[in-house]
């Protein structure tokens, strides 16, 4: 049974309502709103590959290099002061044999 995951944004006196159906309830918080796309975390679903990370949560697509969609959640426990760093590292969580972008193919 499909799981529905629902939130409302208010936008002055407007109330939006956000409906996402997902296969199952998530544990993971950047997912409170549901997997838009089903994304699953398995290599036979290589376009649409679900990564979990602590920071966020994402659909890989494999042919395009690229992500489908990411989703994360912010609250007031992020804000500070911090600078940015430059310390760009390739995913070394992808599966064997999947490209991985490398400091040489940024330059």
């Amino acid at each position: 049974m499909p799981y529905l995951a629902s939130s409302a944004i208010e936008s002055g006196s407007r109330q939006t309502n956000i409906s996402i159906s997902t296969s199952e309830p998530s544990s993971c918080v950047h997912l409170t709103l549901g997997n838009p796309s089903n994304a699953i975390a398995s290599v036979s679903s290589p376009d649409n590959y679900l990564m979990i990370k602590p920071q966020y949560a994402l659909s890989y697509n494999r042919s395009k290099g690229t992500p489908n969609w990411v989703s994360w959640e912010l609250n007031k426990s992020y804000l500070g002061g911090v600078d940015r760093q430059n310390n760009f590292r390739p995913d070394n969580t992808l599966p064997a044999g999947w490209g991985r972008v490398t400091q040489a193919c940024l330059h």
